[in-house]
């Protein structure tokens, strides 16, 4: 297994661990991913980690944010992906009226990590990525201090959109990138094609909600009399009350296992893939966006991954 690597959040090398127990990461296209790690206690670098605050993990093209250190029976690490950073902004107010959605985002970050009064002149390390271009238009309202971060989400979300922060330790920059998926047109997911099995499939309406007093998302029949399915959205703007309901809609969740479906070879986040199942007599095919994989390497017992599929 290779190295975990570790530097502070100006890319000063503080040290490299080959002999880790166990690391186990997940990431997401449009939300804030984690990481566990378990090092020896004996580890000749455990001080030099347990004694600096503002630690990135890198492993295997992966980095993370290290939260939080516990010294017991070894040294565990919990992290959470590098764009936990923008949980850590508040944004100013502020309306978009019929703005382009990545201009719009591109600034409320730029305005939080690049141009504002709390980061000194030329000591900013973050910078915005290339252009996705052919974004629809968006007119929503942000209020002060709301979580720069669930605002970014949000309007990500309405146009299928997700995100990433890359620590690129090359060039010492963190760089800021909207993500747009794909179809995948050549992979069907299947037990027939022995690359997926323990397929489950769960239709739940739970949470499902088709109203607010305000606001209404659906169908006639799902909005009279017994089908209002009311509830209380708590975000600012019709729009983003809009997507907030559509995201409480009724849920047909996949769950599979999948045999040689490889992260960074077959898909990336965001794509969409196609499940094949049976159920009862008949075969059903189902297209789900793929929103994350959870990866994990422990010393002795190989590595693994799987995709994490939207509901």
């Amino acid at each position: 297994m290779e190295e975990i690597f570790f530097y502070d959040f100006h890319f000063d090398f503080l040290c490299s661990v080959p002999d880790f127990i166990s690391v186990n990461l997940t990431e997401y296209f449009n939300k804030v991913g984690t990481a566990e790690i378990h090092i020896p206690k004996e580890s000749e670098k455990a001080h030099k980690i347990l004694d600096t605050d503002f630690l990135v993990a890198c492993y295997k093209g992966h980095s993370f944010i290290i939260t939080t250190k516990v010294y017991e029976e070894d040294l565990t690490l919990y992290g959470r992906t590098m764009n936990f950073i923008l949980t850590k902004r508040v944004t100013d107010s502020n309306t978009f009226n019929d703005a382009f959605l990545e201009s719009s985002v591109r600034k409320l970050i730029k305005s939080s990590f690049i141009d504002s009064s709390i980061v000194r002149l030329n000591d900013s390390h973050f910078i915005l990525g290339e252009s996705i271009e052919n974004t629809s238009k968006i007119t929503c309202a942000i209020y002060e201090n709301e979580n720069l971060s669930e605002v970014v989400c949000e309007m990500l979300d309405t146009q299928n959109l997700g995100h990433s922060v890359t620590f690129d330790t090359i060039n010492k920059k963190w760089i800021f990138s909207l993500l747009k998926g794909k179809e995948i047109r050549d992979i069907i997911l299947s037990p027939e094609n022995r690359n997926a099995h323990n397929l489950c499939y769960t239709h739940d309406i739970l949470d499902y909600i088709n109203t607010t007093r305000n606001t209404t998302v659906g169908t006639d029949r799902d909005l009279t009399g017994l089908f209002a399915f009311q509830g209380t959205i708590n975000v600012s703007g019709t729009e983003r009350k809009k997507d907030k309901i559509k995201r409480l809609g009724r849920k047909k969740r996949v769950t599979v296992k999948t045999s040689d479906f490889i992260h960074g070879r077959d898909y990336n986040l965001g794509d969409t893939v196609r499940v094949q199942m049976r159920i009862g007599d008949k075969n059903i095919c189902i297209t789900k966006k793929i929103i994350g994989v959870s990866k994990w390497a422990e010393r002795g017992e190989g590595i693994g991954e799987e995709p994490i599929l939207e509901d």
